[in-house]
């Protein structure tokens, strides 16, 4: 406790008894206590809503008050003041009620010396201390609870999303595979039905080409017989692509450079190649074409290389034909190009062969555009978006 004095309301309406109680404090010795003493309870109540006090010693019988009513009246004009009681024999009974009602203590006049009257003052102030700490954990943990009713109840509501949200997820990653296994079943039924459709396509060339050539054995024409053979030529290149295209596992798109150095593999096989004669192929690793686009290349480079492979080095002499396919301003440029005798004169559409009406076909077919020269050799250059 504190080394200042204890400041003491004392409500007593008798002064002998009011002297008697400050004499028995102050002879104590063990505490300093500063008393204001009032004998009325009215006068008591103004005094507390002036100042304040560590201790209300209150007589329960005086001249406007008595019993219960004078504690409580006390206790609800300073509810934060400790309180103790004063009651005559006759009266102890009102002070354990006192007690009960939420008074820290009560002393019956004449039978208390100073030891025991300091010793209830200092307890009732520490009770009243101990009354507050308490109710004010109460409070905390009222609030606490609060916070904590709250947080379990936003809990719930998020455990509610989460579940509504997972339901949701759920049902959409079935839908989802749902929607893969049709995809899957119609890529595969499509992809059956292409390459039936290659079988089929690649039965009737090879028909196609076996009465072309049982046709040419039957002319005695020199020159239609020439064109029953290239025909027959041409025939043979175009089952050759489709048959090399619809081996890919793959329809969608095509790795471009294998499919060409392929290509390029069966067309030499296939052909008389000088032996003199080389065949270069370059083409960019990372272009990859859709199969409506990767055909018409493929014939481009089938006829312009076959065509190369028969007419551009007729001497045998040393000689190389070029293949690239490279990307160029966002779409792509196919070049085919050798260094064989080449033409008496430039390459003119206007009078064009077979061949170059394919070529010019095919280019169409791309939406692309085709430039040629022919100057030392021959050179197609087709440039095409995909």
């Amino acid at each position: 406790m504190s080394s200042a004095a204890t400041k003491i309301l004392l409500v007593e309406d008798n002064p002998s008894d009011a002297a008697v109680l400050q004499t028995t404090l102050q002879q104590a010795g063990a505490e300093r206590f500063e008393f204001t003493c009032v004998e009325r309870l009215d006068a008591a109540l103004a005094r507390l809503g002036q100042e304040a006090f560590d201790v209300l010693l209150v007589d329960l019988s005086l001249p406007d008050s008595t019993g219960a009513e004078t504690f409580q009246s006390v206790r609800r004009a300073a509810p934060d003041v400790p309180i103790v009681v004063l009651t005559s024999v006759i009266d102890e009974r009102t002070g354990l009620e006192a007690v009960r009602d939420g008074v820290q203590d009560y002393l019956v006049k004449g039978q208390a010396d100073g030891r025991q009257i300091t010793r209830a003052i200092r307890y009732a102030i520490e009770r009243k201390r101990a009354e507050e700490a308490l109710q004010s954990a109460r409070v905390e943990a009222e609030q606490r609870a609060a916070e904590l009713k709250t947080a379990l109840d936003l809990m719930a509501e998020l455990d509610a999303e989460l579940r509504r949200r997972n339901q949701q997820l759920t049902e959409e990653a079935r839908r989802k595979d749902e929607f893969l296994a049709r995809l899957g079943a119609s890529l595969k039924e499509k992809e059956v039905l292409m390459r039936e459709i290659q079988h089929r396509v690649k039965n009737n060339l090879q028909v196609v080409s076996s009465l072309l050539s049982l046709q040419s054995t039957h002319l005695g024409d020199a020159q239609a017989r020439s064109a029953f053979t290239d025909c027959e030529n041409r025939v043979r290149s175009m089952a050759l692509v489709h048959e090399m295209l619809y081996q890919s596992p793959d329809l969608s798109t095509l790795d471009s450079a294998a499919y060409m150095h392929d290509l390029v593999r069966h067309l030499l096989h296939s052909n008389p190649v000088p032996s003199r004669v080389e065949v270069r192929v370059d083409i960019d690793d990372h272009i990859v074409l859709s199969a409506d686009v990767a055909i018409p290349c493929a014939l481009i480079v089938t006829e312009l290389v076959s065509n190369a492979l028969r007419h551009a080095f007729p001497d045998k002499r040393q000689g190389v034909i070029s293949i690239e396919l490279h990307g160029r301003n966002g779409g792509y440029v196919l070049k085919v190009s050798d260094n064989g005798i080449g033409t008496a004169t430039d390459i003119r559409p206007t009078s064009p062969s077979l061949g170059l009406k394919l070529v010019t076909a095919l280019t169409r077919q791309l939406d692309g555009t085709l430039h040629m020269r022919s100057e030392g050799g021959c050179e197609f250059e087709v440039s095409f978006s995909a």
